[in-house]
């Protein structure tokens, strides 16, 4: 506290004390009156002289005119103190927080298989905003002097790579799909999710923007899918696997009735069996057993087995193989030179046509019904509506099922154009074999041993080769 300035007056004494801030002013009439004689004017020249003009609290001074609060320190004034401006910072727009937590669904049940391992990025995704700082407030002190703001402190991005600063530079954006990396408060994209054991228990479901690598297996009943590329360096075990890549498993892939692995690029593995495949590129394997697959492209089975025994498989252009179906007589069919999807399409086609022509043959009947009352004016209003909403809903079905057939005779001319792929067996073919190419059908009776098959007029030839 500062020292203390006295006055005299007739009825006593004015001691002011003023903080050395000069922020804070208190006054004390020392009297042994009652009542002072005092004016509210003497008060403030008082004040003045001793260089106190600002924050000067009169209704103070009003009650010591009045004869309250004598004989103990009042705050006579107060300055305004300076409001410091709110430093920049920075909000994170994608979750730091390492910790995994399984999900739970609106009915409260935990899924362990959801862990949220890891969270996918699109490109030109906002990934952080700096909110920018903030001026202060400039305080006066009694002197009615000015006493500046501390400014709010700013902050800076630390970036790392695929990030970029918006115009404003106000936001980190990502120039690609990937994961976020955060480490010492740099932000980062990586196109690559590592995982370094297995996906199983410990990471949850995968679902991933860009590429995945799995050094260990993908275990039974867990699911993996990826925008990217995917590379597997141990086993897929009746899994579920989507990419919109390449698909490559250094061992193989060991399927069941339920799990599908879909890829829309390439699949490379050590073998498939007993698996659920759908490829729209190539597939090149050492052995297939027992699995049933549709590829658009090609499949070529090489390595020491070259097998294909048992299953079904659709495929788009060629088959080569060492060896097709197995001295036993294994059940194995092999379609050829047909695009699958424009099977699958077909059969939702064909699906869909025989559900509408059961639906308009039902409606037929009750709009019969309808007609046979109209002609005898036995149609209530209600019953009339009725029967306006069955003749729309017919129109609707025969408009679809016009569709359906265009559409279906548009794809089996399609199919019927098919110039069919090639069956190459480098070693040998046993019976149980029945092999499609385009629309025609050849069953294998007997072993052949290094052979081709393709259409040539009309009909599959074989060739040695």
């Amino acid at each position: 506290m500062a020292k203390d300035i006295y006055q005299k007056f007739d009825d006593g004494e004015i001691i002011l004390n003023i903080t050395n801030d000069f922020m804070k002013a208190y006054l004390k009439i020392k009297t042994s009156k009652e009542e002072v004689n005092l004016s509210k004017q003497y008060i403030l020249e008082f004040l003045k002289k001793n260089n106190i003009v600002y924050g000067i609290n009169e209704r103070y001074i009003d009650d010591i005119i009045k004869g309250n609060n004598l004989n103990k320190p009042v705050e006579i004034a107060q300055g305004l103190k300076p409001v410091s401006g709110e430093n920049a910072f920075i909000k994170y727009y994608f979750n730091n927080n390492k910790e995994k937590k399984a999900k739970i669904d609106e009915n409260g049940k935990i899924d362990f298989k959801e862990l949220n391992f890891v969270e996918s990025i699109e490109k030109g995704q906002v990934l952080a905003e700096k909110i920018p700082p903030k001026e202060g407030i400039d305080g006066i002190n009694l002197k009615g002097e000015k006493i500046r703001a501390n400014k709010g402190k700013d902050i800076n991005f630390k970036l790392g790579k695929n990030v970029e600063i918006s115009e404003d530079g106000l936001k980190v954006i990502s120039k690609c799909k990937g994961r976020v990396e955060f480490k010492d408060g740099r932000i980062s994209i990586n196109t690559l999710l590592d995982i370094k054991g297995n996906v199983d228990s410990s990471t949850g479901n995968i679902r991933f923007s860009g590429d995945v690598l799995v050094y260990g297996d993908i275990k039974s009943g867990f699911f993996v899918e990826s925008q990217g590329d995917i590379e597997v360096n141990g086993v897929i075990e009746s899994a579920t696997v989507k990419t919109e890549g390449d698909l490559i498993v250094k061992s193989g892939i060991q399927g069941s009735d339920k799990e599908v692995i879909f890829c829309k690029g390439n699949l490379i593995c050590k073998y498939i069996e007993n698996a659920k495949v759908i490829c729209e590129g190539d597939i090149v394997t050492d052995f297939i057993v027992h699995s049933n697959i549709m590829c658009v492209g090609s499949i070529t089975v090489n390595g020491k087995k070259g097998l294909i025994a048992g299953g079904e498989l659709n495929v788009g252009q060629n088959i080569t193989a060492n060896i097709i179906g197995s001295p036993m007589g294994t059940r194995t069919y092999l379609e050829i030179g047909v695009d699958p999807k424009l099977k699958i399409k077909i059969k939702y086609f064909l699906d869909e046509k025989k559900d509408i022509e059961k639906k308009l043959k039902i409606l037929t009947v009750t709009i019969n019904s309808y007609k046979n009352l109209l002609k005898k004016r036995a149609l209530s209003r209600e019953t009339r509506d009725m029967f306006l909403k069955k003749l729309e809903s017919y129109n609707e079905f025969s408009e679809r099922l016009e569709f359906l057939n265009a559409n279906i005779q548009k794809i089996s001319s399609e199919i019927e154009d098919s110039k069919g792929g090639i069956l190459t067996v480098k070693k040998k073919i046993y019976p149980g074999v029945k092999i499609n190419i385009g629309k025609l059908t050849k069953y294998i009776r007997e072993e052949i041993s290094r052979v081709k098959f393709y259409i040539e007029d009309k009909d599959i030839v074989t060739r040695k080769l």
